[in-house]
């Protein structure tokens, strides 16, 4: 028989089938907006520069290997004999929550930042290096995050992992379509950028309505989620008075080509 002090934080961090689920939906949501955001660098950047072997190169490849160190650092989070299962899983939970609220408005005027850094004569690599590192160590962190919370409730790191990587691959595959597909062709580049950005925030959204605790949360992820929405028709004019100061006459058509 098992002790009432074992049964009880057990019982503490329970997750319900919808949880789970949601958590699970989570990975996929996360994996794509991942590598939707690395190929909308390397497409930038190749925009710009010319350059595109060697722009999907830093974007991808550096990318991958920030998020090899993000999910090396993410083994610092919520650690400590001292803490209880119970007190693992919010602290595990907020931390995601952190990660996602940060990325959301970096994912969306990242690119932004790299078209004025071009129309200012920037050193664009620099920009495009840095970014890819910050938001690939920060993607990094989600899925090992994620796996903790699942195996707080089943106890059982095989299970857990293999349904968040499960979910994460097909997560990638439907970034990896819907960008260059959907995304890139109807909406445009830099507009693509606020949606995939405000992905994360609603997530934080469907996540705190999940778990009680984590109520207070919903209301900073539905904000930070319709302002990046709100923001987008107007990231048109925007670049499109960026792109007036590359030319020496004022700009009379734009036509997104396929």
């Amino acid at each position: 028989m098992s002790s009432p002090t074992i049964s009880s934080a057990t019982a503490s961090t329970a997750l319900t089938s919808k949880q789970r689920q949601i958590l699970l939906l989570t990975a996929a949501v996360s994996s794509g907006c991942g590598l939707a955001a690395e190929l909308l660098l390397g497409t930038l950047t190749s925009y710009l520069v010319g350059a595109q072997a060697l722009a999907y190169g830093v974007a991808v490849g550096g990318f991958l290997a920030a998020m090899g160190l993000g999910a090396y650092l993410s083994r610092f989070i919520a650690v400590g004999q001292h803490l209880s299962e119970r007190s693992q899983q919010k602290q595990l939970i907020k931390s995601f929550f952190t990660i996602e609220i940060v990325l959301a408005p970096l994912v969306a005027l990242v690119p932004l930042g790299l078209f004025a850094l071009f129309t200012l004569s920037g050193p664009v690599w620099v920009g495009l290096t840095f970014s890819t590192l910050l938001l690939g160590v920060l993607s990094g962190m989600e899925v090992p995050l994620l796996t903790r919370l699942i195996e707080l409730d089943q106890h059982d790191l095989s299970d857990s992992l293999a349904g968040v990587l499960a979910l994460d691959y097909v997560g990638a595959l439907a970034g990896s379509l819907l960008f260059p597909a959907v995304l890139l062709p109807w909406v445009g580049l830099l507009p693509s950028a606020f949606i995939i950005g405000s992905l994360p925030a609603w997530m934080v959204f469907v996540l705190a309505r999940a778990f009680p605790q984590m109520r207070p949360w919903q209301y900073l992820g539905l904000g930070t989620a319709v302002a990046l929405c709100v923001i987008t028709p107007a990231v048109l004019p925007f670049s499109a008075n960026l792109e007036n100061t590359l030319y020496k006459a004022p700009v009379v058509w734009r036509q997104q080509s396929p």
